[in-house]
C-alpha cells in the first residue's frame, strides 16, 4: 500500500559469505555505492559462536575418513522492503512476529522447546549475527508485530490486499469517472451503493466491477477513508482521520 515501496522480497536470505547489498541487483541500485557484508559465517566466528551457525549435511562432500561434510545454511529473514525517498532507493528489513516480546526468541514449538536453554541460546546468537550482518549492509531491521496494528485496520488492509490486483472489466476512463463520483460521495456522505446504482443505470457495468473500482481506489489511496473503522458500500464512508502510513512511518524509514 505504501507508494514508496517498489519491490518486496519474502523469506529472503542473509548471506552466509561475503555479499553485496541486495539493492545492487536492482536497476535502481546498480549505480549506487553500497556496503558489503563479510557474511554470517565470518560474523559468527568473530562473535565466538560459530558452532551455533546453522549447517546442513552434504553427502557429496566427505573427508578422508569418509565422514559427511557440512555446509553453512543461511538464516532466513521475513520481509525485505525496497523503498525510495528523496535521497534515493534503500532497503528495510522487517522482522515480523505476533507479539513484540517474540523477537530474538525461539520460534515454533511447544513450551518445553521454546524455554529450552539450548534453543534460547541459539536464538540469541542468531539475533546477534543477523543484526550485525544487516548493520554491515546498511539495512535497518524493524521489529514489526501483529499486536501493534489495531484489529480493524488489520482486517481492512487484509481485505483490500486480496482484491487490489484483480482485473476490472471497465476502461481506465470509466474507472476514473467512477472514482471521481466515489470521491464526491465521500464528501457528501452518500453511500457508495447509491453511486453504483446511479452509475449502472447509465450503462451496463457489473456490480462486482463497480465494487472493485472502489476497493482498489481505496487501496491505491485515491479515496482516503478511515481504515481504522468498519466500512461497507451500503452506508456512507468515513473520511480518513489517521493515515496508517504516517502513523507507522517508522516501519518504513531508513
Amino acid at each position: 500500500m505504501n507508494p514508496a515501496t517498489f519491490e518486496l522480497h519474502e523469506q529472503h536470505m542473509a548471506p552466509p559469505f561475503e555479499s553485496k547489498n541486495r539493492l545492487k541487483d536492482h536497476p535502481k541500485g546498480r549505480d549506487l555505492f553500497l556496503p558489503v557484508t563479510e557474511g554470517t559465517v565470518a560474523i559468527a566466528a568473530h562473535l565466538g559462536v560459530l558452532s551455533k551457525h546453522p549447517c546442513v549435511d552434504d553427502p557429496d562432500c566427505r573427508d578422508a575418513a569418509g565422514e559427511i561434510g557440512r555446509l553453512a545454511a543461511p538464516y532466513i529473514g521475513d520481509l525485505l522492503l525496497f523503498l525510495e525517498d528523496s535521497e534515493g532507493p534503500y532497503c528495510v528489513d522487517w522482522d515480523v512476529k505476533a507479539m513484540q516480546g517474540d523477537h530474538g526468541r525461539p520460534g515454533a514449538g511447544d513450551w518445553t522447546e521454546r524455554t529450552s536453554p539450548k534453543r534460547i541460546r541459539a536464538a540469541t546468537c542468531r539475533e546477534e549475527i543477523y543484526q550485525e550482518c544487516s548493520r554491515q549492509l546498511g539495512i535497518r531491521v524493524v521489529r514489526v508485530a501483529k499486536e501493534d496494528l489495531p484489529r480493524q485496520l488489520r482486517y481492512n488492509l487484509d481485505s483490500l490486499f486480496r482484491l487490489h490486483h484483480q482485473t476490472i472489466d471497465l476502461s481506465a476512463d470509466r474507472q476514473d469517472e467512477l472514482v471521481a463520483q466515489f470521491q464526491e460521495a465521500l464528501i457528501s456522505e452518500c453511500p457508495p451503493q447509491t453511486v453504483i446504482e446511479r452509475y449502472r443505470s447509465l450503462g451496463t457495468p457489473g456490480m462486482k466491477d463497480c465494487k472493485r473500482v472502489l476497493e482498489q481506489a481505496i487501496w491505491n489511496r485515491r479515496i482516503r477513508i478511515d481504515l481504522y473503522s468498519p466500512w461497507g458500500i451500503d452506508w456512507p464512508l468515513l473520511p480518513e482521520v489517521r493515515d496508517p502510513l504516517v502513523e507507522f512511518s517508522h516501519w518504513f524509514s531508513r
